[in-house]
């Protein structure tokens, strides 16, 4: 039963990230991890991951999402609202 529940929370997250492709939004990029990729979250809570860029960690950047990395997380362009 906890299977099922999970597969189900696992599909309806990345339905929740699909329908968010190609939207622009604002992220807080707060930490870094290994690889040299720097992850944060927007507005609704999607993680997105993004090449580490020093100037760029605490602040809230314009992004548009454009797919779903390996990871799971959403993938960024940088973008003006």
């Amino acid at each position: 039963r906890v299977h099922r529940l999970k597969s189900l929370s696992d599909m309806l997250h990345l339905q929740f990230y699909e329908n968010n492709i190609g939207l622009k939004g604002k992220v807080l990029f707060e930490t870094r991890r290994k690889g040299e990729q720097m992850l944060g979250y927007t507005e609704n809570y999607i993680q997105v991951e993004a090449p580490f860029i020093k100037n760029m960690t605490n602040k809230i950047i314009p992004v548009k999402l454009t797919g779903i990395a390996e990871s799971g997380n959403a993938t960024i362009e940088y973008t003006a609202l």
